[in-house]
């Protein structure tokens, strides 16, 4: 009897710690994903989970950390999952000295600095990019490779 309470306890023990661990991993992992497709975005890490909406092809989310072949981001205000497959890391590389900035809320990036300059893509809420510069109350920002611009009351510097 004792053997069978101690053998509970050990195998209590080993789970508990493999949750930490995973845990653990799952917060490491995070920063900033850009969709490779156009994918998915579920509230549980299934495709059976409820759909929160639906992510076109380069748009970047925040990453909050990974679970089994599925990546969770934040959506739109929400914490969601996309299959890790649809999505690729993007390099927070900062070089050359420029600020970075974040995302305050979910904004369009254009082409040029005007609301109707061509639309680039879509940025979700606290998702770092590169300042470029401003122009006038719009902020120069490198976006998928490309020169796009922000609305400057939509970000804030980061160090």
């Amino acid at each position: 009897e004792e053997t069978q309470k101690t053998e509970e306890t050990q195998t209590t023990e080993s789970t508990e710690k493999k949750e930490d661990t995973q845990k653990s991993d799952s917060k490491k992992s995070t920063g900033t994903v850009r969709t490779k497709d156009i994918c998915n975005v579920r509230k549980s890490p299934s495709t059976d989970g409820e759909l929160l909406g639906k992510v076109d092809i380069g748009v970047e989310l925040k990453k909050l950390g990974t679970e089994g072949d599925w990546t969770k981001v934040k959506f739109q205000g929400e914490t969601g999952y996309v299959k890790s497959e649809f999505v690729k890391e993007v390099s927070s590389k900062s070089g050359s000295g420029k600020e970075t900035v974040k995302t305050k809320d979910i904004c369009n990036v254009r082409k040029t600095a005007s609301t109707d300059g061509k639309l680039l893509g879509k940025v979700d809420a606290g998702v770092k990019l590169k300042k470029l510069g401003t122009k006038g109350e719009w902020t120069k920002v490198k976006f998928q490779g490309k020169t796009g611009y922000i609305k400057s009351d939509l970000l804030k510097t980061v160090k």
